[in-house]
């Protein structure tokens, strides 16, 4: 007896929501994908793509793409008031081919996971999402496109609609957890006056300030300060200031990742610190193992699967932010001092970008 495929809505065409068409339509679905803005992003937002994520993306193709449009970062400087501390090599990342991190904007990333995608399935533009409801275990959606409504009851519901999702808030399913104290800067500039393509930090203690390689010349900066531009190092001359912004770090996780039929991806289901960089990537992970339950009629397994993992995540980045951001004196002399000689052996190294790279997660078993 042939069953017919189920009838797929996925909320969100960010980096979770166009993972989960490209997985799905791998595997011979047809999802709709939908998306309120009025076309693809433009921001670079998420920067890192780490070898989990490739390995995920490379049977659909997409990873031969990304990785010709991004460059590959081979270190991370961590530099102290007077001078370098240590240096971290992506060498020791302990994956058998891809030993470093591809850098590439998340707007890229989006474009070529919707290029992946071809000319089947597209993503509905300008269209939202205004009202879900479970009735008897099926959902019913209203949708809104330009003014007009359409009322629809997909089989299926994917919300990978981000940090304010509003798939999560009509299921009522809570995001428990905290801000942090302060604000961020963020701001994307061009400089002179660092190693390019490699990233950098600076422990200026009681300042924190990132430097992560975009393309050529230009940087990616993030300070746990409000104003990230005043705090740049002396030496780093900034020829040109692409866009700047503040922003509050929160680390947040919901309990349940599934109510029914209607599933949560991404942001939608789990958001931290962007220390380290594991926000995309864990959403990509999310929404390829969705996938693959899916096609298994699986899918009472996911939150169980997946919960877990993120928990795992956001108490290592919420740790780490805290350590390194702090300006104890404890904390900053073992930043200074202690840490440069603990972490200096490739396999102390090799057991830290297991941990920075996905690597240490469940491996994907379809792979």
């Amino acid at each position: 007896m042939i069953h017919a495929k189920p009838d797929i809505l996925i909320v969100g065409a960010g980096p979770a929501g166009l993972t989960a068409a490209v997985e799905l339509k791998r595997r011979g679905f047809s999802p709709r994908i939908i998306e309120q803005d009025k076309g693809p992003h433009t921001e670079s937002r998420a920067l890192a793509i780490n070898p989990r994520t490739m390995d995920i993306l490379e049977p659909s193709g997409a990873t031969e793409r990304l990785v010709k449009a991004g460059f590959k970062a081979r270190a991370m400087n961590i530099h102290g008031p007077n001078g370098l501390l240590f240096r971290l090599e992506t060498r020791n990342i302990p994956h058998p081919t891809r030993n470093y991190l591809l850098v590439l904007p998340q707007a890229e990333t989006e474009k070529h996971l919707i290029d992946t995608l071809g000319g089947k399935t597209k993503v509905d533009w300008s269209t939202e999402l205004t009202a879900l409801e479970l009735k008897d275990g099926k959902p019913t959606i209203t949708l809104k496109h330009k003014g007009r409504r359409e009322k629809i009851s997909p089989d299926i519901v994917i919300g990978a609609d981000g940090a304010r999702s509003i798939v999560r808030k009509a299921l009522g399913i809570g995001f428990s957890g905290a801000a942090y104290e302060h604000d961020w800067g963020l701001a994307d500039i061009h400089l002179d006056g660092l190693a390019r393509g490699e990233m950098h930090v600076f422990d200026l203690s009681p300042v924190l300030i990132m430097f992560i390689p975009i393309r050529g010349d230009l940087f990616r900066v993030v300070c746990d300060a409000n104003k990230a531009l005043d705090y740049i190092p002396a030496h780093i001359k900034v020829k040109r200031i692409v866009w700047q912004s503040q922003f509050r770090i929160s680390h947040r996780q919901v309990e349940t990742y599934q109510k029914g039929p209607v599933f949560l991806a991404g942001d939608a289901a789990h958001i931290h610190s962007p220390l380290g960089g594991r926000g995309m990537n864990l959403g990509i992970e999310d929404a390829a193992w969705l996938a693959w339950l899916i096609e298994r009629g699986e899918t009472g397994s996911y939150t169980g699967l997946r919960h877990p993992v993120a928990k795992q995540v956001l108490e290592q980045v919420d740790q780490a932010t805290r350590f390194i951001s702090s300006d104890g004196w404890a904390a900053t002399f073992f930043r200074r001092n202690l840490l440069p000689y603990i972490v200096r052996p490739d396999f102390i190294q090799r057991r830290a970008f297991r941990s920075l790279t996905g690597l240490g997660t469940p491996a994907p078993p379809w792979l």
